[in-house]
């Protein structure tokens, strides 16, 4: 641990960057995201000396943002790359535009970025996508194995809303009653998205 009188900068930089390693080799992320964790592992490491010290706490967010550049510049963080792979992974998942835009705001990636990725694919072929990727996966729609009913129906409506999905996408998805031919909709999608 460090005395409460001086700062070993060096020792402190070597500490945040095993940190980082460790995490990037574990998970894709986000330079914000990174930041975040490097800060609170930081704290959680030096939390004794941090409560007497105020320059030591200067100094964690100085060495912070110098190892999140210092990583940027060796290419192991770069924020447009994992938006996109985050996105498709979404998308795959059967997640909504809505529900990308918040999780990667949630990963601190910022709103132009999230924009100019998001708006490289067609919205309406994103989110018709999406959503018959969720019906296939919660058995809704043509996939469904219980009798429709107007219970079912507001089930159905009701999980797509909470999703994400707007009224339109919904009454789209739900029209559907061949499974066949919705997954040879997902299919074609499914190529467009990857090319």
């Amino acid at each position: 641990m460090l005395q409460n009188t001086t700062i070993d900068s060096q020792k402190l930089k070597q500490k945040a960057k095993n940190i980082a390693y460790k995490y990037l080799a574990k998970y894709s992320t986000s330079k914000n995201n990174l930041a975040k964790h490097l800060l609170k592992k930081m704290h959680q490491y030096y939390k004794a000396e941090l409560i007497e010290n105020e320059p030591l706490n200067t100094e964690l967010q100085k060495i912070t943002t110098e190892v999140i550049n210092y990583l940027v510049d060796l290419g192991y963080l770069n924020d447009a790359t994992y938006t996109k792979q985050q996105s498709i992974k979404f998308i795959k998942s059967g997640k909504s535009y809505l529900h990308i835009s918040y999780k990667l705001k949630e990963k601190g990636v910022s709103e132009e970025q999230i924009k100019t990725i998001l708006n490289y694919y067609n919205k309406e072929d994103v989110e018709l996508l999406a959503a018959l990727k969720y019906l296939k996966k919660k058995s809704f729609g043509a996939y469904r194995k219980k009798n429709f009913d107007d219970k079912q129906k507001n089930k159905e409506i009701n999980a797509l809303g909470r999703n994400g999905f707007n009224f339109e996408t919904i009454n789209k998805v739900l029209k559907y009653s061949n499974a066949q031919e919705i997954d040879e909709i997902i299919n074609k999608l499914q190529k467009q998205i990857d090319d």
